[in-house]
């Protein structure tokens, strides 16, 4: 009876593991195929990260009339492909000649072909909830989400200081 039960099962035991044998196999695949698409996106991010270093000349000084001038000290595409971030570090000027309450700075990553867009901004204000006095300055720094729009082709940065409602 043993052996019969034995040769019963035998067929089975070989049908069980081929379908081991063969879910591995798709596993494998599947975990090669993420690979590759990990690395590629990895290779693209890091190209995007060599652009914006070759293409954004520091410091870089920025003029907003009536307002003040932004001086951008650094400015770089930061994280990794799912979660890309750009940075970006300023010193505000108040060349307006008057006292301001908060000047914002808004920091926008933009596809122009799709108009979709990602923001961030940071309202400036002087301790004690102060005004900003004519010829002061003020440093901070901005990370906005790229969500993704720095792999699209001709996608820009925008920096712009406004007073803030």
């Amino acid at each position: 009876m043993w052996q019969a039960l034995r040769i019963g099962l035998a067929p089975l035991a070989v049908l069980l593991c081929g379908c081991v044998a063969t879910d591995a196999e798709r596993d494998r695949a599947m975990l090669r195929a993420y690979a590759e698409r990990h690395a590629a996106a990895v290779e693209a991010h890091d190209a995007q990260k060599a652009f914006v270093e070759e293409n954004t000349p520091l410091p870089q000084r920025l003029e907003f009339p009536g307002v003040g001038t932004l001086v951008l000290r650094d400015f770089e595409l930061m994280g990794t492909p799912e979660k890309a971030f750009l940075h970006t570090l300023f010193t505000f000027e108040n060349t307006s000649g008057r006292t301001l309450r908060a000047p914002r700075v808004v920091v926008t990553v933009v596809d122009p072909e799709t108009g979709d867009y990602s923001s961030g901004w940071l309202d400036l204000i002087a301790p004690f909830g102060l005004r900003l006095a004519p010829d002061s300055t003020y440093t901070s720094w901005l990370d906005v989400d790229t969500e993704g729009l720095h792999f699209r082709e001709g996608w820009e940065r925008r920096v712009r200081v406004e007073l803030a409602p």
